[in-house]
């Protein structure tokens, strides 16, 4: 020991080297301690101090290895995995470190070498204690780290007790890694080795599996089919789950396994005999033990291809035999169809919840025989019903029954169909317009859930269909936050709201402008400047033919709230002035359209509000009309508002969707049609002269990709598009 280093700085010096070669954490100021040590005495260009420094250094780092790898050779096989692990992957960085405190006396061999050994390779100090770690404790434990992992594994089949997969799984990342493939290979006893997770580990695993499990093979009884099934799944579940979590994902070692393991349990007569006995149990509709029978060959492809096949086959028996029952009566109610549908599938998914549990996977042995049955069954009867539109319209008109109970449910029911649409370039265009009318007449539950619905008919209808959905689901939404601000601000005007509907996306004809009374014009008038203020866009165009309002009347001693719709407001706002008006002069006053004036005029008549010199001809624009002066009526609250399907507006959107159906009808069959034979065709189908109307629908089913034009041959040449 050199004179220069006192006892306590030996020490230092050995407790440092020590700690970095049990991979333990260094912290930064005993790194700079033991830096400032090792230069103290390196200040001198001495060959020989410099010769007893190094080979110390060197000396004190391979007998703290000696005493780590003793250490090591008592470990558990738990414990030295761990240890493995820990020194494969810090070893490295610890030399590193070594080297950062010995900086100094790399400096001093530096200048040493150059002095006496020029030309010559200079070695660091931490690529010495590299080799150093290596041929002590990776290259000896090697193989006993692979004992140990063998002997975990088979630990765990015998006894089922805890096991972590991870400390395995960190090892055998290590077989993985080409740098220790290279390390291994240096020594002579292992130069044979071609890949050192198969050739050192997969072999073994797999041998030893085989030897395993045949001896328990020999334990099971094989004349109770499904306690053999029950027995041998128990056997695979418990093997293969544990391997999945640290066999590697991009090697086929447990693909290998399950091979072998399959090879191994299903050898013999065992298919002739589950064949066999999942046949009568089909016959005798033993439901709870097919369930069984599923259970148990979940995980094995070999059989589970039979008895899958069996039980489809089973399914869709008892789907025919309920269509049967109903097929004369669903010829005229194709909607019958679907309900028979539904209840056949409630009645198999409770069989799967009870029995058999979704999560083994028979939905999708559901979806295949509701699939099968719907295509079969239900669609090619119902092309044969008076109406070819049948399945969609029915499928639509559940829409109309969802309820806030079961919503769910039933939206899940609804869902199910939707897949089985023949046409849906036309269940789109049918939606849009249930949707309008849900959302203007404030028919919808929530926009929430109308969001939910149009994300869930991604697939089903176009995307340029599906941005339209959202875009009007969106006026609504900015519609009530313009009113909340309205209100808001103006509390005078609480009363008053007003829905905003973009032109270039809700498909809605403005109708001619009507003149409004002094009692509605100031507060539209006040909304349009706030509107312009809110949103610096342009002018509003009001839609009368979707608004409407209550009104307060008394009438003597009795009051009373009409709802009204706008035009049935404006008329009778016009008697706050005057008693008796003709017809010419209502019109004139109001500018409301003559064929719309008679349908209000009609149901003012029929609820006895006002009273007319010729109830049954208001053609004539002479007529007077009265306002009655004792209208009773036995509740407070009278509605008046007339539907929307009694205003011509009404009958001309009916025509446009009429049309739009139509023309996608004729296209899906033809696929390619010239722009003015379809327009004939369509105006001979529904002896429609207006040419120009066509011409529109046309239009806009290429905007909505319904359609598109051929510019590579005739621009008058049309394609459908699926």
């Amino acid at each position: 020991m050199s004179q220069n280093l006192t006892i306590e700085e030996q020490f230092q010096i050995e407790h440092f080297i020590n700690q970095i070669c049990h991979c333990h954490e260094i912290s930064p100021e005993l790194i700079v301690k033991i830096q400032s040590l090792m230069s103290k005495y390196m200040h001198r260009n001495r060959n020989d101090e410099f010769v007893f420094y190094h080979q110390y250094i060197l000396t004190s780092i391979e007998n703290s290895l000696n005493s780590v790898y003793q250490n090591a050779r008592n470990m558990s096989d738990g414990d030295i995995l761990v240890f493995y692990a820990k020194h494969w992957h810090n070893y490295r960085i610890m030399c590193d470190k070594l080297h950062i405190v010995c900086l100094s006396l790399n400096l001093q061999k530096i200048k040493i070498n150059l002095s006496t050994m020029k030309g010559k390779y200079i070695e660091r100090i931490s690529s010495l204690s590299e080799r150093l770690w290596e041929k002590i404790l990776i290259k000896p434990l090697f193989s006993r780290v692979t004992q140990s992992c063998l002997n975990l594994i088979n630990h765990h089949r015998n006894t089922q007790s805890f096991v972590d997969p991870k400390i395995i799984k960190d090892i055998l990342d290590i077989y993985l890694d080409e740098n220790f493939f290279k390390l291994i290979q240096q020594d002579r006893n292992n130069r044979n080795i071609t890949d050192s997770y198969i050739d050192c580990f997969e072999k073994q695993y797999l041998q030893q599996a085989q030897e395993f499990y045949s001896h328990r093979k020999n334990h099971l009884g094989t004349n109770e089919t499904i306690e053999y099934l029950i027995s041998i799944l128990n056997y695979l579940c418990n093997e293969l789950n544990f391997a999945k979590c640290y066999l590697p994902k991009d090697k086929s070692t447990l693909k290998d396994l399950n091979d072998t393991l399959e090879d191994l349990f299903f050898s013999g007569n065992i298919f002739h005999n589950i064949w066999n006995d999942l046949e009568l149990l089909i016959e005798n509709q033993n439901h709870c033990q097919i369930a069984n029978f599923y259970k148990s060959i979940i995980q094995v492809p070999r059989i589970k291809t039979i008895v899958v096949e069996l039980i489809e086959r089973e399914f869709y028996q008892k789907g025919l035999k309920a269509f049967k029952l109903i097929h004369r009566n669903a010829m005229d109610d194709p909607k019958l169809y679907l309900d028979t549908m539904i209840d056949i599938r409630m009645k198999l998914s409770k069989f799967v919840e009870d029995d058999i549990n979704f999560q083994l996977g028979l939905q999708t042995i559901l979806d295949t025989v509701c699939s099968r049955l719907m295509r079969t069954n239900v669609l090619n009867p119902i092309d044969k019903c008076k109406s070819k539109l049948g399945e969609i319209i029915a499928i639509i008109s559940i829409f109309r029954t969802i309820k806030k109970v079961n919503l769910k449910e039933k939206f899940e029911q609804i869902m199910i169909f939707t897949d089985y649409i023949d046409d849906k370039n036309l269940f789109g265009i049918l939606y849009e317009k249930r949707l309008m009318k849900r959302l203007v007449e404030h028919l919808s539950i929530s926009i929430d859930l109308e969001l939910f619905l149009i994300t869930n008919l991604l697939g089903i209808c176009k995307d340029k269909m599906i941005t339209k959905f959202r875009r009007m689901c969106q006026d609504i939404t900015c519609s009530q936050r313009l009113r909340n601000y309205h209100q808001g601000n103006y509390p005078i005007y609480e009363n008053f709201s007003i829905t905003i509907l973009n032109s270039l996306i809700w498909p809605i004809l403005s109708m001619n402008e009507i003149i409004l009374p002094n009692e509605l014009n100031s507060s539209y008038d006040h909304f349009q400047k706030c509107y312009k203020n809110y949103t610096k866009f342009q002018r509003l165009i009001l839609l009368p033919q979707y608004s409407y309002g209550e009104l307060e009347v008394c009438f003597k001693s009795l009051k009373y709230i009409f709802e009204v719709s706008l035009y049935q407001m404006i008329v009778l706002l016009l008697f706050n002035q005057t008693s008796i008006l003709t017809i010419e002069q209502i019109q004139n006053q109001t500018n409301i359209r003559n064929d719309i004036l008679q349908e209000v005029i009609a149901s003012l008549l029929k609820h006895n509000l006002i009273i007319c010199d010729q109830r049954n001809n208001l053609n004539d624009m002479n007529y007077s009309i009265r306002l009655i002066n004792d209208f009773k009526s036995s509740t407070m609250n009278v509605k008046l508002k007339v539907p929307l399907e009694l205003t011509e507006v009404k009958k001309n959107d009916e025509q446009k969707y009429g049309i739009k159906l139509l023309i996608i009808q004729i296209m899906k069959e033809r696929k390619s049609l010239l722009t003015k034979l379809l327009i004939g065709e369509v105006m001979e189908k529904i002896n429609q002269s207006n040419e120009i109307s066509i011409q529109k629908c046309i239009n806009q089913l290429i905007e909505q990709d319904y359609l598109k034009k051929d510019f590579n041959q005739q621009s008058d040449l049309l394609h459908y598009l699926p």
